[in-house]
């Protein structure tokens, strides 16, 4: 605890790096809308996510291991049917059932350490994939230029799933005022474009002596940031609008951890992310998280 010149008291979260091994529930929940087409997408995920500790050049080791993968309706339950590209969806995301990776002490996803264990998966899974998926070359094509050595690793740290499991909120002081945090870039936010944006947080209901706290926080579009695609956005505006049409761009980012400050790990959260494109487009995703046990 720490109280600044303004009588503003601050907190540094601290995290538990010793080993061990937590169980989460995550549900991850996407509806995509364009013009009077609709898609839903739905998976409800049990990972055991393993602390193996230090390495000598000061970054920890996580294994993230997948034990369950359901598809889900919009209500949360699992679904007796699944399409054609749920079930290729299903098959692809296999690969990533068992990943490594190098995490900062803030619990910053630094590095995938088992890339090519990734791509080999994917060598064994692809001539099945496409023998029985012929209609669906592009998906194929699309994640094989996922795992080339240029795109890999830049895939798994900025994919939106794996940042809300490895938030990098440790190690910085809050306040019950809102801290402003780094500048990311929030992965594949309209289809393929990814959107600059800038993290702030604050503490709320933050009793240390309780092992009990809330983090909140909020991304705001970083518009005249120089990696905005305004030229991707507008190749895509034309692609569903009309020619000379405006249309204005919303994008809602917030969410909270749920934490246990005094032993240093995250028993819960939630984020909910909304983006419009006026009437033409709007991608509304939801992400949440539950600690079941911990060792």
């Amino acid at each position: 605890m720490n109280v600044t010149e303004s009588g503003t008291t601050t907190y540094k979260l601290q995290h538990c790096t010793e080993p061990g091994e937590y169980h989460y529930e995550v549900r991850i929940a996407s509806e995509v809308r364009k013009g009077k087409r609709s898609f839903f997408s739905g998976m409800k995920m049990r990972y055991v996510l393993q602390c193996q500790g230090y390495f000598n050049t000061g970054t920890l080791r996580y294994r993230l291991f997948c034990k369950e993968k359901v598809p889900v309706d919009p209500k949360g339950f699992p679904l007796k049917k699944l399409s054609k590209a749920m079930q290729l969806a299903l098959r692809i995301t296999a690969i990533n059932d068992d990943l490594v990776f190098h995490v900062s002490p803030a619990m910053k996803i630094l590095q995938l350490e088992n890339p090519e264990e990734v791509r080999e998966k994917w060598k064994g899974l692809r001539p099945g994939l496409e023998s029985r998926y012929p209609d669906l070359g592009k998906s194929i094509t699309d994640f094989e230029w996922q795992l080339k050595d240029e795109n890999i690793q830049r895939c798994y740290t900025e994919d939106t799933l794996f940042r809300f499991l490895f938030p990098a909120i440790f190690g910085t002081s809050y306040s019950e005022r809102f801290r402003e945090g780094e500048t990311f870039m929030y992965h594949n936010a309209i289809e393929e474009v990814s959107l600059p944006v800038a993290h702030k947080a604050r503490l709320q209901d933050f009793y240390r002596i309780l092992d009990s706290g809330k983090l909140e926080f909020e991304g705001v579009l970083q518009a005249d940031h120089k990696d905005f695609p305004r030229k991707r956005l507008n190749m895509l505006l034309g692609e569903l609008a009309d020619e000379g049409s405006q249309h204005s761009l919303i994008f809602e980012n917030k969410g909270y951890y749920d934490l246990k400050p005094r032993s240093g790990i995250i028993k819960g959260g939630a984020m909910q992310t909304r983006i419009a494109i006026g009437r033409i487009y709007k991608k509304e995703t939801e992400i949440d998280l539950k600690l079941l046990e911990d060792e």
